[in-house]
This record gives structure tokens, C-alpha cells and sequence, in this order.
């Protein structure tokens, strides 16, 4: 906050905001004890989420000077991206990349996914990954990651998310067409709709004439989204 030029008044009283924090747990009419907390900020607050901000913000200027390498964040999210034509230059600026997001976490006592950090590579079908590491792990890749509730594809368009989104739309429009009803009878489905009531009693006047007809078509049973992934 003082690298922000923060006046010393709002500093100090940030400060007396977060000392001497204590929390208990309990589950149903037992307590644990009192806990003194020293790191984290208060979940539920007005300036818990300006406060992480501005711990993020720290990470931001350390990635800001790396050649080539853009990042960005939502929440405690952060993403990493390069844009070469060589291979082992993407993979060398990711890596200096990596390298900083694991300083700035030791330094700032913050936890990093390693099963959620994932790289994707776009624009090829090299089967030969890169060789990205962190906290001496492999940093594993991931063809179709998901980031912000948006499916990507290493190649050729969007076609996946637009699968998924297509889904979701049938199941959530079949399912307001529709109501839920186990066994439905002729009147019930009548008294819904009476185009389809009307449709019916036309069709048995009239079998050789053609009607019109409404589909409502589902293509997913489950409308959630995807698993959750990163990109670095």
C-alpha cells in the first residue's frame, strides 16, 4: 500500500482492521476454540475484495516487465499468455512466468492449484508439449481448457463451447416448455398447451391434412458447465 502512495492515515487503519482477527467453528451445539488469524483477508466484508486487489496487484507488477508475456486475473485467477511463432520462446517466457506466480506465493503465503494449472497451446497440432514447470512439477497440457465459462480449442474455432452452449439451450428451453409432470394425461397436456390440444383434434379430423408441428428437442441431460480448468 505505500508502493500505491496510499495515504499513511488509511494504511494504519487497514491495519488496525486486520489484527486481531479470531474465528471458531461450529457444528451443531459444539464449539472449537477461539483461533487468532494473522494472514488472509475477511470474507463478507466491504474491503475484503479491494484488499485482495491489491495483494494481486503486487503479482501484476512483478509480470508486467517479462517480454512478450500478457497476463490477467479474475479473482485469484490468474492467466498467462504468449503470442510467438517459436515454440521454445513461448515456453521460456511461460516459464519466467511460472517462476514469478511461485516467488510471489511463497512470499505472499498464498496456495497455488497444481492440479488446476494447465497450458493450452492454440493454433497448432504439435503433438510435442512443452515443458513447463512448477514448484518442480510438470505443468501438464489441456486440448479444450475452459476460462470464464468459455470453452477453448488448440484448433480450428470455437466448435466445442458452441456444442455445449447449444446443450444447455435445448435442455433449459425444453424444460420451460414443459412442465414437470411424471405421468402427464391428455387433459393436463390439453390445458398446457392448447396449440398441441388443437393440433390433436385436428389430426383425427382431418388425418391426410397436413399440420404444423413444434419440436422441442434435448441434447444434454446434465445443463452444467465443464469441468474447471486453467491456462498458463
Amino acid at each position: 500500500m505505500r508502493e500505491m502512495d496510499i495515504p499513511p492515515h488509511i494504511i494504519r487503519w487497514s491495519a488496525s482492521f486486520l489484527k486481531g482477527r479470531q474465528a471458531k467453528v461450529r457444528v451443531n451445539s459444539k464449539s472449537s476454540p477461539l483461533m487468532l488469524f494473522h494472514r488472509g483477508v475477511p470474507q463478507g466484508t466491504v474491503l475484503g475484495p479491494l484488499m485482495f486487489i491489491i495483494v494481486m496487484n503486487a503479482l501484476s507488477k512483478r509480470l508486467s516487465p517479462v517480454p512478450l508475456l500478457f497476463h490477467g486475473f479474475f479473482a485469484d485467477d490468474p492467466t498467462l499468455a504468449v503470442r510467438h511463432i517459436r515454440k521454445d520462446i513461448i515456453n521460456s517466457t511461460l516459464q519466467q512466468g511460472l517462476n514469478i506466480v511461485d516467488e510471489w506465493s511463497t512470499n505472499y503465503f498464498m496456495d497455488i492449484n497444481l492440479d488446476k494449472t494447465k497450458y493450452t497451446l492454440f493454433g497448432t497440432t504439435n503433438p510435442h508439449p512443452l515443458s513447463l514447470k512448477l514448484r518442480g512439477i510438470p505443468v501438464g497440457p489441456e486440448k479444450a481448457p475452459e476460462l470464464l465459462g468459455i470453452t477453448f480449442q488448440n484448433y480450428r474455432g470455437m466448435s466445442t463451447h458452441a456444442v455445449k452452449t447449444r446443450q444447455r439451450m435445448n435442455f433449459r428451453f425444453a424444460s420451460a416448455q414443459w412442465p414437470r409432470l411424471s405421468t402427464p394425461s391428455p387433459d393436463a397436456v390439453r390445458g398446457f398447451s392448447p396449440f398441441l390440444g388443437e393440433q390433436k383434434d385436428s389430426q383425427q379430423k382431418h388425418p391426410k391434412k397436413a399440420v404444423g408441428q413444434k419440436k422441442f428437442r434435448c441434447r444434454g441431460s446434465n445443463p452444467g458447465l465443464a469441468g474447471e480448468s486453467r491456462l498458463f
